[in-house]
């Protein structure tokens, strides 16, 4: 029996999720990890009123943009982290989140279709 025992290690590589080097956490605050869970937002005809819908990828354009304010990346970072949330929480697909930008304050709330 002892025979039949395998010792993990660097030379076996079936097991990288094993290995310290093949972890690494998500980065949450990289523009490109957005681009990988949602979806480029279509065409919705979906109205709320003094409300007007963001584009995923807009917004994490706008994150990486130097010239946006640090409250307003803060804002963006929230609202792309409650909608993951809300799709690991809810087992929902990410095509059905919606973000919506509030015309007078600017504030990003999260929306289920």
């Amino acid at each position: 029996m002892r025979d039949q025992i395998i010792d993990i290690s660097e030379e076996y590589p079936l097991f990288p999720q094993m290995r310290k080097q093949d972890k690494k956490p998500a980065s949450y605050p990289d523009p490109a990890f957005w681009l990988f869970i949602y979806p480029a937002a279509g065409e919705r005809n979906i109205h709320i009123p003094g409300a007007r819908l963001l584009c995923p990828w807009a917004m994490a354009a706008e994150y990486e943009d130097e010239n946006t304010s640090p409250t307003r990346k803060q804002n963006l970072l929230e609202a792309l982290k409650t909608g993951l949330k809300t799709i690991r929480q809810h087992h929902l697909p990410a095509c059905r989140i919606l973000f919506t930008e509030d015309r007078v304050t600017r504030l990003i709330s999260i929306w289920v279709d």
